[in-house]
């Protein structure tokens, strides 16, 4: 099965209408989606997917989950004695990078998190430029970043 990582900002507070229609393909194809437990983009988008009645959803914490809105079954990450923040966080985001077949993030323009996780070499997944919450996709001049464009997959 495919296995997409869907992400972003903790600023989104409603999925924009080309993100919306979006995560309505992936869920028409059944695809797996593998989801943060943050408060903003990956809580919004478990409330979606969980108003799409979407089966295929895994929630990834690290330490103890924060958000499983549609009471999927949860993956957690360990994390070293005395990681703290964003290298706290961040665990969960690799080991779903590690995963999936596709990236999937709503960036709010502003969020280096959001970059991070979609400018990530080491990662298998292919990422598609972040969607900017409420515009556009992003360029590559606003991404200021090695995001690669295209890859093994089609897009999603």
């Amino acid at each position: 099965m495919v296995k997409v990582f869907i992400g972003g900002s903790q600023s989104i507070r409603k999925l924009p209408t080309p993100v919306a229609a979006r995560i309505d393909n992936i869920v028409e194809r059944d695809f797996t989606v593998l989801i943060g437990d943050a408060n903003g983009a990956d809580t919004c988008v478990q409330k979606y997917l969980a108003e799409k009645g979407h089966a295929y959803a895994l929630v990834f914490c690290t330490g103890v989950c924060r958000n499983n809105v549609g009471g999927w079954k949860t993956v957690v990450v360990s994390a070293n004695a005395g990681e703290r923040g964003f290298d706290f966080y961040a665990l969960k985001d690799r080991e779903m990078a590690r995963e999936v077949d596709y990236g999937f993030m709503v960036w709010d323009g502003r969020s280096k998190g959001t970059l991070w996780r979609s400018s990530r070499k080491d990662s298998n997944y292919r990422s598609d430029y972040p969607v900017l919450a409420g515009r556009r996709k992003a360029s590559p001049e606003e991404m200021k970043s090695g995001v690669r464009q295209k890859a093994r997959r089609k897009t999603i």
